[in-house]
């Protein structure tokens, strides 16, 4: 970014550093998605969890979490959206008993763009029941095997992007929640 002296010219992200917070002094512990995600939940280095890949790494269900702490405090937790602490593959939904042992009450977790046109979760059964999961998945073999990445407008409507997915089902969570119960969301 310009506004951290880089020499290349970033005029939008400049005026949202401006306007929010930059953390100048940060580091990841992993370059490796699941290991980095592991060593936010757990304060762990990845070699302290075993997990080194995102391929076929699963942390051991006795590792404590921060969720787990919060959980312990007397709060319920909740997850919407992807954490990518585990493989995504087969069915997320089926993994939901390992994300409640890492200290997650509820959970809706949906995988990436990539993983979304073959890893089934709520989001992926909801786009089946709207008619539109199939045409996910092809659009996205037409876009990206072996072919150069062109930016286009997806097939999907605005409705049924991830990130509307994951905003609508925590908006609905709160409006049902009793908002005198402390809550933790992930």
């Amino acid at each position: 970014m310009n506004c951290s002296g880089g020499w290349v010219q970033t005029p939008n992200m400049d005026r949202i550093a401006e306007k929010g917070i930059r953390f100048t002094n940060c580091i990841t512990n992993s370059p490796v998605c699941i290991p980095a995600r592991l060593s936010l939940a757990t304060g762990l280095y990845p070699h302290n969890t075993g997990v080194w890949t995102n391929q076929q790494s699963q942390m051991s269900e006795n590792q404590p979490t921060w969720m787990q702490l919060v959980r312990s405090a007397g709060y319920r937790t909740s997850l919407f959206g992807k954490t990518h602490l585990h493989p995504h593959i087969g069915d997320l939904r089926d993994r939901e008993f390992l994300m409640k042992t890492y200290g997650l009450d509820d959970v809706d977790e949906i995988g990436g763009p990539r993983a979304s046109q073959h890893v089934l979760s709520h989001m992926t059964a909801w786009w089946q029941d709207e008619g539109v999961w199939d045409d996910y998945k092809e659009d996205y073999r037409n876009r990206y095997e072996n072919k150069a990445h062109i930016a286009r407008p997806s097939i999907l409507g605005l409705n049924y992007y991830a990130d509307v997915y994951v905003g609508q089902r925590a908006k609905s969570y709160i409006e049902n929640y009793d908002l005198n119960e402390p809550w933790c969301c992930w």
